[in-house]
């Protein structure tokens, strides 16, 4: 079986409304996959077109023969009467999975205690476990997730995250996420959207790179202000221990060269920016970065 699924070309509207405009995106197999962007930017469309609920205008969608696709969209589908466990047997017996798949994913995602509980009477977060353990049930090849996240305190972002990243070491795991603080730990590709169009795609790592999102954290300012001053592209701002940043810094070798214009800086860090300020970095630019 191939590694990747592409996207080529896509358009897809819904009635005069472009909701994907010429979208082209590959996703391999074992790296999880972030659609980032804000409400309306089409991540929901682009979710649904890869799960074949939505026929493309135009372009293609390839995927490898005989894959096996799991679609959870954003709104809640469980069955308020049932409990827990009749919930996820009933899941892995239409699945075909069988009840050793629905005792592993109830254990997976901590719902054991909750075994006997009806759904109505769980909160929203452990409705969103169950969920998410009837998406998996059946071992999917690929996952398709809308805002998996939804509902859960941050122990319950943390353990999805967990078990979404294992998920993932083998499988297409894609999902959209608002927090981005949530799936952090767990992404290794993003794509940003924006108004129907991929904006950008790639590994956080190199994304970071082309967006000058690095920062270079001196401790004493005056060590480096001169030439700060004098190089364009380059901006500052203070820690709240005093700390110089400096933002705008293209690599590594940047950042040795402008401390080797200046005097001691004393202490100083490199590092990247958090994925919530790669979001803003990203999305606050009008235009692709060259």
């Amino acid at each position: 079986m191939s590694r990747y699924i592409t996207v080529e070309g896509v358009q897809a509207c819904y009635g005069s409304v472009v909701a994907l405009d010429d979208v082209s995106l590959s996703i391999e197999r074992g790296r999880p996959l972030a659609l980032l962007g804000r409400n309306g930017a089409g991540k929901t469309t682009l979710l649904s077109t890869l799960a074949g609920l939505v026929v493309p205008t135009r372009g293609r969608v390839h995927v490898p023969r005989g894959l096996s696709v799991s679609y959870l969209p954003e709104e809640r589908g469980v069955y308020p009467s049932m409990t827990v466990t009749e919930h996820l047997r009933y899941f892995s017996r239409i699945s075909g999975a069988g009840e050793a798949a629905a005792r592993r994913w109830c254990e997976a995602f901590d719902l054991v205690r909750y075994s006997d509980f009806r759904v109505r009477e769980l909160s929203k977060g452990n409705q969103q476990r169950v969920q998410l353990a009837c998406a998996l049930i059946d071992d999917p090849d690929c996952v398709l997730l809308d805002e998996p996240f939804s509902g859960l305190d941050p122990i319950g972002k943390t353990l999805v995250s967990e078990v979404l990243a294992d998920y993932a070491r083998d499988h297409w795991v894609v999902l959209s996420a608002h927090d981005v603080r949530a799936i952090a730990e767990m992404v290794t590709d993003i794509a940003f959207v924006r108004d129907g169009r991929i904006v950008c795609t790639g590994s956080v790592e190199d994304l970071c790179a082309s967006y000058g999102g690095h920062r270079l954290t001196v401790e004493r300012p005056e060590a480096v202000a001169d030439a700060v001053a004098g190089a364009p592209g380059l901006s500052c701002s203070r820690t709240e221990q005093g700390w110089l940043q400096v933002h705008g810094l293209k690599d590594y070798t940047s950042a040795v060269a402008l401390l080797a214009k200046g005097t001691d800086p004393g202490g100083f860090t490199w590092a990247a920016p958090s994925l919530s300020e790669l979001y803003v970095l990203v999305l606050g630019h009008q235009e692709d970065p060259s």
